[in-house]
């Protein structure tokens, strides 16, 4: 039947939002709750409740389902069954209700009428599922939901592995390589690179790979198929070899002059080379070739050569002789004297040349030893005073002459003084001399040093250059000595000189100067010179001779004296010194006789008559005054009668005597003050003095006569003096007493002592307010302050603080009374004073309660973030106990107080995810000031997250600079994303990631890590990305050595490394192809023999790298132009000869002569044959054969004479001779016969 539906909450005052439609509730989804409600169908019912400042309820929810008693349609059935199929099935749902509808759903959402893929035919499950189904029908209940799960475990066959023509090995001959599969119809995909293949990566196989000889490949192949697995990737490697090529010498055998280094190659990379140098063949046993072989100076070397390499077939033995003569030396040292300066005669051997049998030539005239230059044989003299340069070079046949070795020498000697070096001669001299000094004998340039101080000359010592001057009333030694560069210093020549004249008086004669003084005098007479002269005086006028006074320290002139000082210097054998007149004369300063003054200075209280004494020294002097504190002048005025000082004046008095020609006296000073009696103004006490019936305040006049008198009184009766007490203020006069007062000035009288009498009675009182604070509640503990402002003063208060009246024996009042919380107090306070009564009882009563406490934690857990939900529990232990906690929670700070409206805390308040709360606290409790209020923030999050892409562009390996960027975005926003890319974790101090990452080229493994952070969050998980960054590979700038060209002798070819990346490989041909990753990879240097032209080319290949541009250099490599050969051969002719010249190389241009000179390729073109006719002989045809960029080849020579075969030949016996006789085939003039003689052995002429 229907059912009414209501719904409740606890807490008072929230909304209730609810659905119907299995959707969240909310404010802005559902209906309001207002009260019960009918549902009369099946429903799920979902409800919230809301209310401000508190976190939103749970979500309830219930299902109804409203059975009325109507037919239901029949439960969906399915065909085939749930169950484990091993292909896609098609479902087939059907119900036994006829025209009933059915709606089902895969992704396991429960379906209804209205949710669900409405069923219209079998549904094809391709993937594991499971099917729910509901069928409905107007007027009929729903079928109950069915389902059946469907596990679909398709089985998809593998593509064989891929199978290769021939096994992996080493191969002596090229091979052709098939790839194969026995999977029908499967395509299989390769890599020579060692990079994985797979269906979309690597070559496509559809030939047989060839691979030629002198190369290995290592190759990778997977097969693959449509709707098949690919087939794992299988590999194999292939190495296949040849024959090694001959080894190079980089050197031809011959003769040499100079060490060689001898360097061996073959063109075969990866091989070896062995080689002997003692006759034998090499075997693979001999001497491994690994550097240069080094053929030294003076040997002969047969070097055998032979290239092997595992696996191939060894070269042919290549051989070449060398003989290395050299260079003669001359053993060091060379010279038996070093090269320099001397100073006395030299012998200089030189050394024995190497290899012995070289001869030695020399030459002392600076030019270079040929091999007509002397012949070393004995050492060589070298005189002194000379200079000579000796070089020498030793020759060998058949060697190269020595470097020529030199070295200057310069042989010199002592300088030689003249015999008369001084000029004039030492000696006395009674006047000021110039000394000369002559030059040096030997040598003549020499330079003269000298001193004055009879040290000895050093080539520091002053130059001779001037004439030496010598004063008078000096003595002089003077030292010289020669000094020459390279040369030993002379011997030292001296001279003393002296030089008397004059004795004289230093100036100033006289300190002081002569003249009139007013002191005293020590006159002091200045030294003679010459400095042992003595000085003698006289006072009396007369000039001083040697029997006067000897002068020996300082003449005393007396005041008021006068004195003539004559002084005059004597010294043995110089003439005394002129006579020095001194006048002085000396006075003194005026004086007064003491006292000066009378009466004496001072302070007076009467009016004062000062005389100033008269009496003076000397006397006669004038005495003068002032009496503005000015010292006296002479124009000040002259004392002539005392001087008046008045009452209540002060005077200062200076006086000062004057006489002409003596010194003024001191200033006498003399301060004079004339005071009197103090006086205080009336009326002098106020009030005046009587009887009072109550404590009063006496004050005292403080007007006096002289102003800022001091008043002292008493209160005992005693008369005040200057140690009585200074009136500062009122007199409290609680009681009868006698106050006696006088006024005090310095260098006054004391003023008359005044004097009144006071008599006092009445009852004590303490002035108002008694108590503070007021009598009253309060919630905070009181000091209480009572009133000490008493009549009389000294007046004791006591005080209770139960409400009994005070007594004398009460507690004293002496500091402020505490009152404490949560306490009453009845206080009551009266004053009590010896003779007087009581104060009244002065009454207050305190109520002291306090505020509310909450007790330390207040929270638990503790305020914080949480990265889970939480139950927060107050503690209710409040000060003091029973006290009732309320409280708000808000998403804010400044949420809502609490009061005492707010919810009353009762049980742990429920914290969920992903809220931010403030909690807000406050106990209450009647009578009592609330607590204060206790907040408490708790951040309720989770893990931060990075929406994806995490990284853009994706991790991998790139040709090309990088930008790598971040989404930026986290769930939930707000967070920050910070990174590493030193591998390391990425933490909340690393860089935040807010602006791209560039990945420069050359960039390998950059491993990019990022991670988000959120106050309060777990960090995200960390997410990585590792990027290489290749690019192209770069070849060194000039990669080839030697650079590309003509060569006339054959070549090595290194390649240099590549710049980027190091360890890219390079591949080279020499057929003119472009490198590809399958050309042969350079490993050692490139031969290129003789008659040859290869270009090079080579390229930079990197796994995940751009190859490289091509770099390419051509070789053309010639040699020696082959000799040229002459045909006929040389020799003695009959007839006429035809010479002809051929060279065996290509090209080659023919010059040759017939003057016997050597052929040059300016010399005659061969172009045809040579006709050496009759009659001429010893013809020599020299040719030698050209071409360009080639070296000439040796020269071809044949000498020719051609002479007729004579005929008709007859010989006769005539005279003791035989005669021959013949004739020859064409006219000519010549000798056409001969006689023979005949002669015994012992016959002559």
């Amino acid at each position: 039947t229907p059912q009414t539906i209501t719904i409740t909450t606890a807490t008072a005052g929230a909304s209730i939002y609810y659905t119907t439609d299995n959707t969240e509730p909310s404010p802005v989804n559902g209906m309001v709750y207002t009260g019960g409600f009918v549902i009369s169908d099946d429903a799920i019912i979902k409800a919230k409740a809301f209310l401000d400042g508190y976190n939103p309820s749970l979500t309830s929810t219930a299902q109804y389902i409203i059975a009325i008693p109507v037919e239901t349609v029949a439960t969906p059935q399915f065909d085939p069954p749930a169950g484990i199929y091993n292909q896609p099935v098609d479902v087939v749902i059907t119900t036994a209700t006829t025209g009933a509808t059915i709606r089902y759903t895969i992704d396991g959402t429960e379906p209804s009428a209205e949710i669900g893929t409405l069923y219209s035919g079998p549904v094809n499950i391709t993937e594991t599922a499971t099917v729910k189904a509901i069928a409905f029908k107007t007027g009929m209940n729903n079928s109950l939901i069915s389902n059946a799960s469907y596990v679909i475990n398709i089985v998809i066959p593998t593509v064989a592995a891929p199978m290769f023509s021939h096994p992996s090995g080493t191969y002596q001959e090229p091979i052709s390589l098939t790839l194969s599969s026995t999977t029908a119809d499967a395509s299989i995909r390769y890599t020579t690179d060692g990079t994985d293949p797979s269906p979309t990566q690597g070559i496509l196989y559809g030939s047989p790979i060839v691979i030629p000889g002198n190369s290995s490949l290592f190759i990778k192949a997977i097969a693959y198929k449509d709707g098949w697995l690919p087939s794992s990737i299988v590999s194999a490697n292939y190495n296949v070899t040849g024959s090694v090529a001959a080894v190079q010498f980089s050197i031809p055998g011959g003769i040499y002059t100079s060490a060689q280094t001898l360097v061996l190659s073959t063109s075969t990379a990866g091989a070896s080379i062995r080689y002997t140098t003692n006759g034998a063949d090499p075997t693979e046993t001999s001497q491994l070739y690994s550097l240069p072989i080094q053929l030294p100076l003076n040997s002969q070397t047969t070097v055998k050569a032979r290239a092997y390499r595992q696996d191939w077939t060894p070269s042919p033995i290549t051989q070449n002789t060398y003989t290395i003569t050299g260079q003669v030396q001359i053993a060091a040292p060379q010279f038996s004297v070093p090269a320099g300066t001397y100073t006395s005669q030299q012998v200089v051997s030189i050394g024995s040349p190497q290899p012995a049998g070289a001869v030695v030539r020399y030459t002392i005239d600076g030019t270079d030893p040929t091999e007509a230059s002397t012949e070393y044989a004995e050492p060589i003299v070298i005189p002194l005073n000379s200079t000579l340069t000796l070089k020498a070079r030793a020759y060998l046949e058949n060697w190269l002459p020595s470097p020529v070795y030199s070295a200057s020498y310069q042989v010199t000697g002592q300088v030689i003084l003249p015999a008369v070096l001084f000029n004039p001669q030492p000696g006395i001299y009674q006047t000021a001399q110039m000394i000369t000094l002559n030059p040096a004998q030997l040598p003549t340039d020499a330079v003269l040093r000298y001193t004055l101080d009879g040290s000895e000359p050093s080539q520091n010592s002053p130059a001779y250059q001037n004439p030496i001057t010598l004063p008078l009333n000096s003595l002089t030694t003077i030292k010289v000595k020669g000094f020459r560069a390279d040369w030993i210093p002379s011997e030292t020549a001296q001279g003393t000189f002296q030089i008397t004249g004059q004795v004289a008086i230093n100036q100033p004669v006289f300190s002081p100067a002569p003249g009139v003084y007013t002191t005293a005098q020590s006159i002091t007479i200045n030294t003679a010179i010459p400095s042992d002269a003595q000085i003698r005086y006289t006072t009396d006028g007369n000039d001083p001779t040697e029997a006067s006074a000897l002068y020996s320290g300082p003449i005393q002139l007396a005041l008021n004296s006068n004195l003539t000082l004559k002084v005059r210097a004597f010294k043995a054998n110089w003439t005394p010194s002129p006579v020095y007149t001194g006048v002085y004369s000396t006075t003194g300063s005026v004086n007064i006789v003491e006292p000066v003054f009378t009466p004496a200075p001072g302070t007076y209280s009467t009016p004062q008559l000062v005389s100033i004494n008269t009496t003076t020294l000397p006397a006669n002097g004038v005495i003068r005054y002032t009496t503005n504190g000015s010292d006296p002048t002479e124009s000040s005025p002259v004392y002539s009668a005392p001087i008046s000082v008045g009452t209540g004046s002060s005077v200062t008095i200076k006086a000062r005597a004057f006489l002409a020609n003596w010194n003024p006296s001191p200033v006498y000073t003399g301060v004079y003050t004339v005071t009197g009696q103090v006086t205080i103004a009336e009326p002098v006490f106020t009030p005046a003095g009587g009887t009072f019936t109550t404590a009063i305040s006496v004050t005292i006049n403080t007007s006096t006569n002289p102003a800022n008198a001091t008043i002292r009184y008493t209160t005992d009766g005693s008369e005040p003096n200057s140690s009585s007490t200074v009136y500062s203020g009122p007199i409290q006069v609680n009681q009868s007493m006698t106050i006696k007062a006088k006024a005090f000035h310095a260098n006054w009288q004391d003023s008359e002592t005044y004097t009144a009498s006071y008599v006092i009675t009445g009852q004590v009182a303490i002035a108002e307010p008694v108590f503070t604070p007021a009598a009253g509640t309060y919630t905070t503990a009181q000091s209480l302050v009572i009133n000490g402002n008493v009549v009389p003063n000294g007046a004791q208060i006591r005080y209770t603080l139960d409400g009994s009246t005070p007594s004398t024996s009460s507690p004293l009042y002496s500091a402020p009374i505490q009152l404490e919380l949560n306490t009453n107090y009845q206080v009551r306070v009266r004053a009590f004073a010896t003779g007087w009564d009581p104060s009244p009882v002065y009454s207050a009563n305190y109520q002291i309660t306090g505020t509310v406490e909450i007790p330390e934690p207040v929270f638990t857990p503790a305020a914080g973030t949480y990265t889970s939900e939480i139950q927060v529990v107050l503690n209710t232990q409040t000060l003091p106990s029973g006290a009732t906690l309320h409280y708000t929670i808000s998403s804010v700070p400044d949420g809502q107080e609490p009061d005492e409206g707010t919810p009353v805390y009762t049980q742990p308040i429920q914290l969920y995810l992903n809220s931010n709360n403030f909690i807000k606290v406050k106990a209450f409790k009647a009578g009592w000031t609330p607590s204060p209020t206790y907040t408490a923030q708790y951040i309720i999050t989770g893990q931060v997250q990075i929406i994806p892409p995490y990284l853009t562009p994706a991790p991998g390996v790139y040709t090309s600079p990088q930008t790598v960027s971040t989404s930026g975005l986290t769930s939930p926003s707000g967070g920050t994303i910070r990174y590493t890319v030193d591998g390391s974790t990425p933490m909340e101090s690393s860089p935040v990631f807010d602006t791209p990452i560039q990945i420069g080229l050359n960039t390998e493994d950059f491993t990019i890590k990022v991670r988000a952070f959120k106050d309060g969050y777990i960090p995200s998980d960390v997410h990585t990305g590792v990027y290489t960054v290749t690019g192209q590979v770069q070849l060194a700038q000039a990669p080839f050595t030697p650079e590309a060209g003509i060569y006339q002798t054959a070549q090595t070819v290194t390649i240099a490394a590549p710049i980027l990346p190091a360890q890219a490989v390079l591949r080279y041909t020499t057929d003119g192809s472009e490198p590809s990753e399958l050309s042969p990879a350079y490993v050692a240097p490139i031969n290129l023999p003789l008659g040859s032209v290869t270009t090079i080319k080579v390229r930079g290949f990197a796994q995940d790298w751009l190859p490289s541009e091509t770099a390419e250099a051509q070789y053309t490599i010639t040699g020696t132009v082959a000799t040229p050969v002459i045909s006929p051969p040389g020799g003695e002719y009959a007839t006429p000869q035809s010479v002809t010249i051929s060279c065996p190389t290509q090209g080659a241009l023919i010059r040759y002569t017939l003057d016997g000179s050597d052929p040059t390729e300016s010399s005659a073109l061969y172009e045809e044959p040579i006709i050496i006719g009759n009659y001429e002989t010893n013809k020599v045809v020299k040719a030698r054969a050209f071409k360009q960029d080639w070296i000439p080849s040796a020269i071809a020579s044949e000498t020719y004479s051609v002479l007729p075969a004579p005929i008709s030949v007859s010989a006769y016996s005539y005279s003791g001779y035989i005669r021959l006789l013949w004739d020859i085939p064409n006219q000519s003039r010549a000798l056409q016969g001969f006689n023979v003689y005949r002669r015994r052995s012992t016959e002559t002429g």
